[in-house]
């Protein structure tokens, strides 16, 4: 069987295609014909599961558009005191400087502070990398959910949602070293911020929802 619409090969219990969305109408045998007065208002099932799907799928893209307006949002809080700060993914990009001042304050060596800079260089690369990825698996799955022609793609979400806990975990292993490096002076010194909470908690709520949508309208191939 294949779909009317776009041609894409399809089982014989798909209801939706999921390539374009078309609803797959399957003949059934009737032993008699109903008729319908032409004044009434009969109820389409097959118009009000598509009407339905339309909805869920724009509640998906808006949910998709929601994180990547987070994803320029600052992530991390960072406060030592002398120097403090709130950062998003892209900050780190140009965070050298920063942590050049933050080493001098604090009284480190030249060569602490070059080291310092080498590893949040890479670190910055990876984070910069990640965030574009990120920024257009989204505008994609938006872009497929507003449209219907990929509803409920779910790659952004894994994506952010799996940055959004490297984060969280960062922050902790971060705030603990330099806690026992101070000697607890320094307690809470890096922290996620709410916006990073929020990305991690929107982001697997879009991931449950994509999966439970996509298995309803029979879209998993």
């Amino acid at each position: 069987m294949f779909c009317a619409k776009c041609g894409k090969r399809l089982t014989a219990q798909t209801r939706f295609c999921p390539m374009c969305g078309n609803a797959i109408i399957t003949p059934i045998a009737q032993t008699k014909p109903i008729a319908v007065a032409s004044g009434s208002k009969a109820s389409n099932p097959t118009c009000a599961v598509s009407a339905k799907m339309k909805k869920a799928c724009q509640l998906a893209g808006a949910m998709d558009v929601a994180l990547v307006v987070l994803l320029f949002l600052p992530w991390v809080n960072v406060n030592l005191g002398i120097w403090s700060g709130s950062f998003s993914l892209l900050d780190f990009a140009s965070a050298g400087d920063k942590v050049r001042t933050m080493l001098s304050y604090l009284g480190s060596s030249s060569s602490d502070i070059a080291g310092m800079q080498q590893g949040l260089g890479a670190f910055s690369v990876v984070l910069v990398v990640l965030w574009l990825v990120a920024a257009v698996l989204l505008v994609r799955n938006a872009y497929g959910n507003f449209t219907g022609k990929a509803p409920f793609a779910s790659g952004g979400a894994a994506t952010i949602c799996s940055m959004a806990a490297a984060m969280v975990a960062i922050c902790f292993f971060a705030d603990y070293v330099i806690r026992e490096g101070s000697y607890g002076m320094l307690s809470g010194a890096v922290a996620a911020s709410p916006w990073l909470w929020m990305v991690l908690a929107l982001s697997l709520v879009l991931l449950f929802y994509s999966g439970y949508q996509s298995a309803s309208f029979g879209l998993k191939e």
